[in-house]
């Protein structure tokens, strides 16, 4: 009887190593494993449109984590480089990511965050009979404004376009060199002799965008696809979420957690 009992248990782990052994053979794998990669790239790899989307990606991401639901224009113009340096290469992994989910939303969804907040350019209206505005009137990219001047050279920002309101209004884009909280700089310019008003040119939470939440060791990316009837409001959205820890510089730990949400259309379907 022992005997017997000693070849069933022998039988068994031949079986199971049997098992293992045809797993390996034909390309199987620890799915687990497929979900996890330690990412690491250089600036000198990606393209500089994709550094500067995901750099106001990051922008974006970062405010509303530090706002925390509050008004941008209480936080300061620049971005803290602590977080920025802490979220902005966690993005960047998941962009330069070989796994196929994280791939997925930023090659074929191309999923970026919504403009809101505003950190890359406003729109700031002035009366056109001001003569600091001469310059504009003539086709030039600056004013005789020291103050606007001083502004722009303080915050990082160029005249980027300029056009005629209506009959007596004229208004000028600034554009910022590197992303910044605009919410908190737009309004030092209404305090400027013949301005009368500004326009951060924010969307509505109306379409695709990232989301951040802060975890032990590193962030939370969930990357958001919105649709149906997205004219109006959208009103379906389907997630794909992400976990980046291990985060330097040059990479970090990326590790896709889940998906879920409401049916993508067929026409939208990408995978």
């Amino acid at each position: 009887m022992h005997s017997l009992k000693f070849i069933r248990r022998i039988s068994i782990i031949l079986l199971v190593w049997t098992g293992v052994f045809l797993m390996m053979s034909f390309g199987y794998e620890d799915r687990t494993a497929k979900n996890i990669e330690i990412v690491n790239w250089d600036e000198g790899g990606i393209s500089s449109p994709t550094l500067k989307k995901v750099e106001k990606d990051a922008a974006r991401v970062s405010l509303r984590w530090l706002a925390k639901g509050k008004d941008f224009s209480k936080l300061n113009p620049k971005l803290p480089s602590e977080i920025m340096n802490d979220i902005f290469p966690g993005l960047l992994s998941i962009y330069r990511s070989e796994l196929g989910k994280a791939k997925l939303v930023t090659k074929s969804y191309k999923i970026h965050t919504i403009n809101n907040p505003a950190v890359d350019r406003f729109m700031v209206r002035y009366k056109n009979t001001e003569k600091w505005a001469l310059p504009l009137k003539m086709g030039h990219k600056e004013t005789n404004s020291e103050e606007i001047t001083a502004l722009c050279e303080k915050f990082g920002l160029v005249i980027d376009v300029h056009d005629m309101w209506n009959e007596e209004i004229n208004f000028f884009y600034l554009k910022a060199n590197r992303p910044l909280n605009l919410a908190a700089v737009a309004p030092l310019f209404e305090n400027i002799q013949g301005i009368v008003g500004s326009d951060l040119l924010i969307s509505d939470n109306n379409g695709n965008d990232i989301v951040a939440t802060e975890i032990e060791g590193g962030w939370q990316l969930d990357f958001l696809l919105k649709f149906d009837n997205c004219f109006e409001r959208c009103e379906k959205q389907y997630i794909w979420s992400f976990k980046v820890t291990e985060i330097t510089s040059t990479g970090a730990k990326v590790e896709f957690l889940n998906e879920g949400g409401d049916e993508i259309p067929k026409w939208m379907k990408k995978d």
